[in-house]
């Protein structure tokens, strides 16, 4: 008899168990925000650390070519895929630095070499991937090449160099966040893609090498950003 009893005594109640329920989920719901966060977070990262290698190489690549970067597109009619020029994406030797042990190497003509991990969908040209190089203000001519030397960088820690893009360059103009920014889509060219924290800011890869998180407003609508994260060289609007 005592033994049933103590038997009843050790099992849970339909009530204790919906207040175990109840306790649980009030956990989740209260954890969830910040394991979404953590997981945004993580996204970020990846992202910045995308964009590090891609300036890694391309300091490598300057290192073999007289201290000239990759060039953003050339017009040396040895392009690729029916083309009479070569974006930087496109770059055979870049190509090779990136695909050096401990780079990632995927890269094929409708494949980029990295992507963004807040990828909404492919951009609209195969070949652009989801980052894009800054050309704002370096000889935008498209009959020449669009160059950059080690020494034309005046602000190597704040100038932009790579960035989350949806095309395979950027400008400045297209940094305009009310006009020129369709997060659902992704599919105006050259524009800035604000994919993180819910379409709120950009992923930035500076000269120097550092990365960094740039909230929309501050990279549109600040003025120090107009002067020195958009402008490598030359006269800003």
């Amino acid at each position: 008899m005592m033994l049933d009893q103590f038997m009843r005594r050790q099992a849970f109640t339909l009530i204790e168990l919906l207040v175990v329920v109840a306790i649980i989920a009030m956990l989740i719901a209260i954890l969830m925000p910040s394991l979404q966060r953590a997981r945004t977070t993580t996204r970020t990262i990846v992202c910045q650390s995308n964009l590090r290698q891609y300036v890694i190489a391309n300091e490598l690549y300057a290192n073999d070519f007289q201290n000239r970067y990759v060039p953003v597109r050339t017009a040396d009619g040895e392009g690729t895929k029916g083309r009479n020029y070569d974006t930087w994406m496109h770059n055979t030797h870049y190509q090779k630095i990136l695909s050096a042990p401990g780079a990632l190497n995927r890269y094929s003509e409708d494949e980029p070499f990295l992507d963004c991990p807040d990828l909404v969908r492919k951009p609209v040209r195969g070949f652009s991937g989801s980052y894009g190089m800054v050309w704002s203000w370096v000889q935008p001519n498209w009959d020449t090449s669009l160059v950059v030397y080690r020494v034309d960088v005046k602000h190597p820690s704040e100038a932009a160099e790579i960035v989350d893009g949806t095309d395979w360059h950027i400008q400045v103009p297209y940094a305009n966040y009310t006009t020129k920014w369709d997060i659902n889509g992704e599919d105006l060219l050259w524009q800035v893609a604000y994919r993180h924290f819910e379409g709120e800011g950009v992923n930035v890869a500076h000269f120097d090498g550092s990365t960094k998180y740039v909230r929309k407003q501050e990279a549109w609508d600040d003025p120090l950003a107009r002067k020195r994260l958009w402008v490598i060289y030359g006269t800003p609007p």
